[in-house]
């Protein structure tokens, strides 16, 4: 789930990276691993 926790926080040290306030989600702020390949309804897309 996680793409780059900061590793030196209480959370990412203890092994709770998804916390972490400097993490970066895959799926929330960077693209998932089959983002090319998702289908959504056009009234869910930016357009």
């Amino acid at each position: 789930m996680c793409c780059s926790p900061c590793n030196h926080c209480s959370y990412c040290l203890s092994g709770r990276e998804n916390l972490c306030a400097e993490v970066r989600l895959t799926g929330y702020q960077m693209d998932g691993d089959f983002a090319e390949y998702t289908v959504a309804d056009q009234w869910f897309c930016l357009l």
